[in-house]
Formats: structure tokens, C-alpha cells, sequence
């Protein structure tokens, strides 16, 4: 399958954190507390949006962004970053737990389903907001502008999964590696993609110099940024790096049982009859990777196309598994059985 594939510091002051500290009365007016809210951003030297200063995001050691691939199975969205920000991996305002990104389809120039094995973020500096980031992939049906700012779970997709779930402390990398040990299953012909990152605990007020990577804030109909960090969202968002694993038996089955586990795939039908015909999809594929593996001289194409046309959508043969990641993975292993040389 071809696939076009330490400058100045910002000081939080002690009147800021003697600030956020402070209770607010129920009594308070809205205004107040919106006048408080913006007091605190200004003295803490970071735009509500997570920028940082010029002078800060400028910084000649920080490593650039990175606008080509740096391998042919990686591609890089967002192009040429426009500065740094440090949502979400350098703590946000006011109870911050929650960042989702989307990025158009369209940015992944792909005709085929991906296998997405890592992420990655460019252009690190700083110190990391103490908490685990739990990183989820998921395909939307909503454009990447339509999404909701406060709703953040139901803007995941159906096939949602983890990718990865790190405890990120200290001084943050200048390139941050994300990669799962299931690779996330991608059609981008199903729908754009979206990144859900949840931190816990959460709640960390940026440190002096918080982390923060290459971002853009004019990247409209390329990626969209929704949380909980501040302010800024359309055409917001990380440069950020996908680097795909490599179309084998091995990955196909691993990400077949990915979509089991998140409910994805089912078996087609009620009952035991559906656990049965599920059951007997995948014997499909295990027997295809048993004859890969022994070197059978038919090989895994008779079992390849078996468990194709069991998922194709198409009758007859009646399909055996059913689910929002059923065409994708049909289409998955169709594109294997062209990379193995099947006819």
C-alpha cells in the first residue's frame, strides 16, 4: 500500500499565587470573578490562550518545527509552527483536566487505512506540569471547527481507544514521543481525527517556565484545539508529528483486537450466534498468520480473502462481524492481501 507519506523566563509572581489561592464569595459577581481571572493571566506573563512571549517562544535553543516528514512513514501536520504554547503539557487555568485536537482528514493525503504508531510534538522547552496524560485516538463524523468545549466525551468517536498513558515530570524533551503498543486504526476516508488527552490530576497552574511546544493559532481547516486550559480553539493547535507502522499480519490482528475490546467490532448477529461468527472471523486471521509463519506455500492469502469477504458488507457470503470499525478493517485487509501479493 503507498502512502504519500532558554530565552525569557516567564515568572508567575508571589501576589499571583497569593491570588489563586484566594476563595471566591457565591455572592461574587460574574464580572468580579472575570476581572480576577484576567488579573491573575496578566501577572503571570501568559496570554489566556497559552502563548508564550515572543522573546520566550523564540528562544534560539529550542529545536524548531519540523514541516517535512522525517521518514517516509511519517507526515507532520501543521506545517511551519508560529510560536510555542504550553496547553496542555505546561498546566492551564482554573481547573484544567481536558485537551482534544482535530485534524482535517484531508491533511493525511492518504487513499488507504492507516496504522498510527506514535505521535509527537516538536520544539520542546520548559518543565512539564506534573500529572499523567492519557492520550486517546479516535475517527469523527464532526468537521474539526463543530465540536464542544465543554462536552468533551461525547466529541470522541465510537472507535476510540488508548493510545498511551505516560506520567510526564521535569524538563520537557524537545521532541515528545507518544507510541502506543497497538497501533490506532485510521480511515481517513471515515472521517477526520481526533486526539483526546486527559490529565490527572490535573489542576496545575503553569510553573515558571512551563513546557510548551510548536503550535499555530491560523491553522483554520488544518486542526482545531478544544479544553479546558483557557481560551482558544478554532484554527488552534500543537505541530504535531504521526508516524504509521508498517502494514503486517501482526499489526492487522492487533488492531482487530483493539476493536474488540473497545466494542468496535462484533460479531454479526444475536447471541451466541454472533460471539461464534466473531470467533470464527478471527480464526480466519490466526490461520493466515500460522501459514505466514511456517512458510505454507499458499500462504495467508486463502484465509485473507475468507475473512474479506466475511466483512466486506457485501452478500453473499454473509458478513460474520458487524461494527463502526468493520469497513475500516474490510478494507485493512484487502490492502494487506495487494502489499502480500495475493490475487
Amino acid at each position: 500500500m503507498n502512502r504519500t507519506r532558554a530565552g525569557l523566563a516567564v515568572v508567575a509572581s508571589i501576589a499571583t499565587l497569593a491570588l489563586i489561592g484566594c476563595s471566591v464569595s457565591p455572592t461574587e459577581s460574574i464580572e468580579s470573578s472575570a476581572g480576577r481571572r484576567a488579573d491573575i493571566l496578566r501577572s503571570s506573563g501568559i496570554p489566556s490562550d497559552g502563548r508564550l512571549p515572543v522573546e520566550f517562544a523564540l528562544n534560539r535553543a529550542a529545536s524548531p518545527a519540523v514541516s517535512q516528514a522525517t521518514a517516509i512513514n511519517t507526515i507532520t501536520i501543521g506545517g511551519l509552527g508560529e510560536g510555542t504554547n504550553i496547553f496542555p503539557f505546561g498546566g492551564g487555568f482554573f481547573g484544567a483536566t481536558r485537551y482534544q485536537q482535530a485534524y482535517a482528514a484531508a491533511q493525511f493525503n492518504a487513499a488507504e487505512p492507516l496504522l498510527i504508531k506514535s505521535i509527537s510534538f516538536v520544539g520542546g522547552q520548559g518543565t512539564f506540569a506534573t500529572s499523567t496524560y492519557a492520550f486517546s485516538l479516535s475517527t469523527i463524523a464532526a468537521g474539526i471547527d463543530n465540536l464542544s468545549t465543554t462536552n468533551f466525551d461525547a466529541n470522541r468517536g465510537t472507535d476510540n481507544a488508548l493510545l498511551a498513558s505516560p506520567n510526564l515530570s521535569g524538563a520537557a524533551p524537545a521532541t515528545l514521543r507518544i507510541e502506543g503498543t497497538t497501533p490506532f486504526l485510521y480511515d481517513p476516508s471515515r472521517g477526520n481525527l481526533l486526539l483526546d488527552i486527559v490529565v490527572r490530576p490535573g489542576n496545575v497552574f503553569p510553573p515558571a517556565q512551563a513546557a510548551s511546544y510548536q503550535s499555530r493559532v491560523t491553522a483554520v481547516g488544518i486542526m482545531s484545539r478544544y479544553h479546558d486550559f483557557g481560551t482558544g480553539f478554532i484554527g488552534y493547535g500543537l505541530i504535531t508529528q504521526f508516524e504509521f507502522a508498517p502494514l503486517t499480519l501482526d499489526n492487522v490482528i492487533g488492531v482487530v483486537d483493539q476493536a474488540v475490546q473497545t466494542g468496535a467490532l462484533v460479531g454479526d448477529g444475536n447471541g451466541s450466534a454472533a460471539a461464534n461468527r466473531l470467533a470464527a472471523w478471527i480464526g480466519m486471521l490466526r490461520a493466515a498468520q500460522r501459514s505466514a509463519g511456517v512458510g505454507n506455500d499458499s500462504g495467508p492469502c486463502g484465509s485473507l480473502e475468507q475473512a474479506y469477504l466475511r466483512a466486506d458488507g457485501a452478500s453473499p457470503p454473509p458478513d460474520f462481524v458487524a461494527g463502526s470499525a468493520a469497513p475500516t478493517i474490510a478494507r485493512l485487509i484487502q490492502a494487506l492481501s495487494y502489499t502480500l501479493g495475493c490475487d
